[in-house]
């Protein structure tokens, strides 16, 4: 993942775009526990609306790859299927990378 790319691919700034993902993972951390209670509690509703919300971010942000999870995670729950705690992990291991990657732009630009 490289954030200049990225940036440049929404054409940003590289710090609007970390600004803008910093929002993001706040936002979809908050998402993702919705989401991984809503699994647990079998609460389709809640499952389609979380997946769909991380979902929409990430493809706007150009992680396609979160966006692919969440994708699959939204069309399991409309069909009424919550065996998707594999895909739950995934997810969270993805945002991992992204968290990891932020810190690590930031420690680079901050020397």
């Amino acid at each position: 993942m490289n954030i200049k790319t990225m940036a440049e691919n929404l054409e940003m700034e590289s710090g609007e775009f970390m600004d803008l993902l910093g929002f993001f993972v706040k936002k979809s951390a908050s998402d993702l526990e919705r989401l991984e209670s809503a699994v647990k509690s079998g609460d389709i509703r809640e499952v389609v609306e979380a997946s769909h919300s991380i979902k929409g971010a990430a493809g706007n942000l150009g992680f396609m790859n979160i966006y692919e999870i969440a994708k699959e995670i939204e069309a399991n729950g409309r069909e009424n299927n919550l065996d998707c705690e594999a895909a739950v992990r995934k997810l969270r291991e993805a945002f991992d990378v992204v968290g990891y990657t932020i810190k690590q732009w930031d420690c680079e630009v901050r020397g």
